[in-house]
């Protein structure tokens, strides 16, 4: 009897690894569309039906209420039922349609939508378990505490609650959205949402300014902001809203994005929205768009493709302001965009930071509590600086809590695994405090975007990164 001996197993070849996919670098022959990415076609479907339904949303007092309380109720049932993810995306939506419903009259109280990202948040991290303490977050919001127990006690208790409620929502939200996203691993695909779902209802208050500048028979410039030109809102604000989806579009095309077909319709965004920045004549939002991106373009021009895309995208954006964009608007200002963006005047924001600083020398330990009066013209003062407002009402330790916003800064773009990811990280928070130099948080986008810095951005498609993905709750 002879035994048959197995056939012998041939040693398995081990699979090569994944190879890691760089944002700024494709493959020359390489044009498919990374899985859950969104195409050129889409992005546009997106961006300008958004904008067209946000001319809409503005007309209407009801429908821009019942627009706010929908999102807000598909927010707080995601935050019940579905991941972080997800919940993230709706509350930039959310921020980014602050403005809007403003315009429209929504029936919202002022500082509404900072304290509802707060509360969909926190019943989020509370219900997935994560309660896992952001220490220098906290310490960063507990230092502005002290304070406030003086402007309970010298101002009435009304006036104090709104006065506290208004100088402290953007602080809170800042540390709860440091929190929050220092959780998250986001790959590129949801990059991507999440920025889209900031940009659309950027795009829709867009194509609002851009139909009622239109409709008005009497268009006048001259060396300030331009309410005519910025929807009937803010100027200031509504430019630093442009300037941060400048600032977006441009990061989609240089980080997420791999064809030239997508590219294109993010540059075209880029100019129509730097447009109408320069258009509301107030000067931050662009600065802190360019600005930001001046900070991360060490970052974003690693290797010698990636200096290669970016050096062409600048010529030919250069090209195009030089020789279309700017020769025609300064045929429709006469002049005054030319004029306005020459001046160097800080348009009294330096009294305001002298007087505050001055404020900081003679209540140096608890400052003078949020929403102080100020004492020549019995009126609250109306801060525009982040960084001279915390010492101002809140002494030393406002100085601290700006230590702990820089000590979060640095740990945030620190701990990014990729030269992509820390030139996004680097970016928002670039933004984030050149903003708060000029308009400090009177926008919930401003802290929120802060906070998105901490998130751990994975700019690769390899299967590993599919392995460190968020299970479904």
């Amino acid at each position: 009897m002879t035994i048959t001996p197995p056939p012998a197993i041939e040693p398995r070849t081990p699979e090569p690894p994944a190879k890691l996919r760089a944002p700024l670098l494709l493959r020359p022959h390489d044009t498919s569309k990374p899985p859950g990415d969104v195409t050129a076609a889409w992005v546009a479907v997106i961006l300008l039906g958004h904008g067209l339904y946000g001319i809409l949303l503005t007309r209407s007092a009801a429908l821009a209420t019942l627009h706010a309380l929908v999102t807000f109720g598909v927010a707080l049932w995601a935050s019940f039922t579905s991941t972080m993810r997800r919940v993230a995306i709706v509350c930039t939506y959310m921020a980014g349609s602050e403005i809007l419903w403003r315009l429209g009259k929504a029936l919202l109280p002022w500082e509404f939508v900072k304290y509802a990202i707060v509360l969909i948040m926190v019943i989020t991290l509370a219900r997935v378990r994560r309660l896992r303490w952001d220490w220098t977050a906290v310490t960063y919001f507990a230092l502005l505490l002290p304070s406030t127990f003086l402007s309970f006690s010298e101002q009435p208790f009304e006036f104090a609650r709104q006065q506290v409620s208004f100088n402290m929502s953007g602080p809170l939200l800042l540390a709860v959205s440091t929190w929050f996203f220092s959780l998250l691993r986001p790959p590129r695909h949801d990059i991507q949402r999440l920025f889209l779902a900031i940009l659309a209802p950027i795009v829709s208050l867009a194509l609002v300014a851009v139909t009622r500048t239109a409709s008005l028979e009497d268009l006048t410039f001259s060396d300030s902001s331009n309410f005519q030109t910025s929807a009937g809102y803010g100027p200031n604000q509504v430019s630093t809203v442009f300037g941060l989806g400048v600032l977006l579009v441009i990061l989609l095309a240089l980080l997420v994005e791999d064809r030239m077909r997508e590219r294109l319709v993010y540059a075209a965004f880029a100019l129509f929205l730097g447009t109408l920045s320069a258009l509301t004549f107030s000067r931050g939002g662009l600065f802190g768009a360019l600005g930001a991106l001046l900070i991360a373009s060490p970052l974003l021009a690693r290797g010698a493709r990636g200096r290669m895309t970016l050096f062409i995208g600048a010529v030919v954006m250069v090209g195009v302001v030089n020789v279309i964009i700017l020769p025609k608007l300064d045929s429709l200002t006469g002049g005054a965009i030319a004029t306005r963006f020459q001046d160097t005047n800080p348009t009294g924001r330096d009294v305001l930071i002298k007087k505050e600083l001055e404020s900081f020398a003679d209540h140096p330990v608890f400052g003078t509590g949020p929403g102080s009066l100020d004492e020549l013209n019995e009126e609250v003062s109306s801060s525009h600086t982040e960084f001279s407002r915390l010492p101002a009402q809140h002494g030393i330790f406002g100085i601290f809590a700006l230590v702990c916003m820089l000590l979060i800064a640095w740990r945030d773009v620190r701990t990014q695994r990729s030269h992509a990811a820390k030139a996004i990280s680097l970016a928002l928070i670039a933004w984030s405090l050149l903003t708060m130099t000029h308009a400090a948080m009177r926008l919930a986008i401003t802290p929120l975007a802060f906070g998105m810095a901490a998130a751990l951005f994975m700019m690769t498609t390899s299967s590993r990164e599919e392995r460190t993905r968020e299970p479904p709750t």
